[in-house]
Formats: structure tokens, sequence, C-alpha cells
């Protein structure tokens, strides 16, 4: 159980804010869409592993929220082997084309428009359109688990996602807000428009709703895993998939070639163990948000303060410092540059 107690001068007596932690015996997926953490469920009641709901959840992330997720998109995963204790960090974060050109992603005055605030790039080229394409790596991390920790056919792991794409994406509030603030930039691209943007407009539920949820089915994305479920991720790097990918990149003005998909390869590699206040915490090393958590805990003293006002200050100062060292010197072969341990 999670307690905040706070208290203001406005009001006459303290409040208290309780988030319940649920406990399960046989495992809990926890995802941000009760959809995709229900089929992660169901998988570890059929028998399977953490692995495999992980790969599940995974899949149907990219389906049911697709702005953060996708088969388009990248990851990273820190696996704990119970019968050896071991931890192991599975990297497959974006590569960059082999043919890309920095020169053509020149630095201006301001600050990016995304959340991160790094320095701006003339048209936003690093972060919109095709030139911001990267190696597609997320279907390569969750292949490179299965292979390694799996228990269930991968196939019956793809198979909820295909029907999620048959089916439709949800169109709840979160979804109707998430495609409206990114409506100028879904509007400029085709495959976006005609997926996100039904007539033109963010979509919505009507106001007289009759009892069924409006939906954007994505027929096209529903072949794409149906076959990745029976053939594997092979014709995604190296088959019709690829060549797809990367004459639809290319023609609109990116740099990713059929090569780049063929030679990715997901690294495997050891995380940094973090030791605070008596415990271990594993993060995985260089261009990911590993090395800024182990800079804020480096940071946080190792006992907690006895009363909330200096916890939630001593956070505000560890996050504070975090960030300024992310700026400050996190680049592709960034490590930890401070003591880790407190």
């Amino acid at each position: 159980m999670t307690r905040i107690s706070v208290h203001s001068p406005s009001f006459s007596r303290r409040r208290t804010v309780d988030k319940p932690a649920y406990r399960s015996k046989g495992g809990i997926v926890v995802s941000q869409n009760r959809v995709a953490a229900a089929i992660g469920a169901e998988v570890l009641k059929a028998g399977g592993n953490a692995a495999d709901a992980a790969v599940a959840t995974g899949l149907a992330m990219g389906v049911v929220e697709p702005w953060m997720s996708g088969i388009g998109g990248v990851g990273v995963a820190l696996i704990h082997d119970p019968r050896t204790n071991a931890v192991e960090a599975f990297d497959f974060g974006g590569i960059s084309p082999k043919s890309l050109d920095p020169a053509d992603y020149p630095v201006i005055e301001g600050k990016a428009s995304d959340m991160f605030g790094w320095p701006a790039v003339k048209e936003d080229r690093n972060l919109k359109g095709p030139m911001s394409v990267a190696v597609p790596s997320h279907l390569a991390g969750l292949s490179a688990i299965h292979a390694a920790h799996g228990r269930m056919p991968w196939a019956e792991l793809v198979a909820p996602a295909v029907t999620l794409a048959a089916e439709g994406l949800v169109v709840d509030w979160y979804a109707t807000v998430c495609i409206a603030t990114a409506f100028a930039d879904l509007a400029e691209d085709p495959g976006s428009r005609a997926w996100f943007l039904p007539g033109g407009v963010p979509p919505g539920q009507p106001l007289q709703n009759s009892g069924a949820m409006m939906r954007l089915p994505n027929a096209k994305l529903a072949a794409t895993l149906a076959t990745i479920a029976k053939e594997g991720i092979a014709p995604f790097y190296r088959g019709e998939i690829a060549a797809s990918i990367a004459a639809d990149v290319q023609a609109a003005g990116g740099s990713l070639s059929r090569a780049d998909l063929e030679a990715y390869q997901v690294r495997r590699v050891k995380p940094h163990a973090v030791r605070h206040g008596g415990r271990v915490i594993h993060v995985l090393p260089e261009l990911n948000g590993g090395p800024t958590l182990a800079a804020a805990f480096s940071r946080l003293p190792a006992a907690a303060p006895a009363d909330d006002a200096s916890l939630f200050l001593g956070y505000a100062d560890a996050m504070e410092f975090a960030w300024r060292d992310r700026f400050a010197r996190l680049g592709h072969a960034g490590d930890l540059g401070f003591s880790a341990e407190r």
C-alpha cells in the first residue's frame, strides 16, 4: 500500500490518498493499458512465464496505445532469473541508418518540440517524418527475449495483438486526447491520417452513445502481425515486409535501407547494479533512462527522512541532479560518471 499524507492550513484535517498494491501467487502484469495487462495475465494463467507475458503484453500495447509503443519502435528489458538470481539486460534500442548524414540535421536555436527539451534540430527532422526513422527493433528484442526465456509458442503470444488490430483501437477519452494533441503531425502522413483521423479530424465517441464503442481498425497492421505470428520476425527484417518498409521510408526522403534491417542485432549486456539503502537496483547502461535513474539514486540519502516534506524535497533535488547530469554528458556511449552506491 502506498500512502501519501497531505496537510494544508486550508483544510481542517489531514487528508490521506491510498493506492493499493495487488499481490498474486501467479505473478502480476503491469502496463499502461489494462487490456494489454489482462492479455499478459491470461498468458500467465495459461502456463506461460514472465517472458511470455512480457512479449504478449508488449505486442498488444502497440495496438491499444500506439502513440508510445509498436512494432516500429525500440525497447529495452531487464530479466531476473530466479533460478540463478542473475539479472540480464536486453538492449534493443534505436540504431540510426548506416547512410544517415549528421550534416542533414543542423542544430538551431531553441528547444526541440518534444518533452525532453533537447536542442532543436531544423524542421524537427530527428523527431518526426521519414528522416527520424531509426531501425525498428522492438520485434527483434521481443523475439530475443522469447528465444532465451520463453515457454509458450511464439504464435500464441502474437495472436492477441492480431485480434486487437483487426477489431480496432478503442477510442476512449485518452485516445482522443493523444490523437488530437498530435493532429497536425498525423495529418501530414498518409498512413497515419488513414488510421487515426477518420474523416480528417480526431475521432471521439458520439454524445448519444448507443453502447458500442467507436474503434479504429487497422487491417494492414493485423495482416503484418498475422505474418509475424506464423513466420516469426524474419519477414520483417529480411523479407517482403522489410522491403516494403525500406521502400516507403526512402520514397518519403528517409535513409532506412533493407541492409539496415538485415544487419540489426539485439545486444545482451550486463546491467549496472546501484546499491541504495540496503537494496540493489539494476539499470541498463548507456543511452536510455538507466544512467539517469542511477544518478537520481546516487543523490538520495540512504535513509528516508522522517517527514513527508523533506522526503519530497529530496526527490526533487535528486531528479534535478539526474536531469542536469543527463543533459550535460549522456551520449550514445554514456556511462555512469559518479558514485552509484550510498
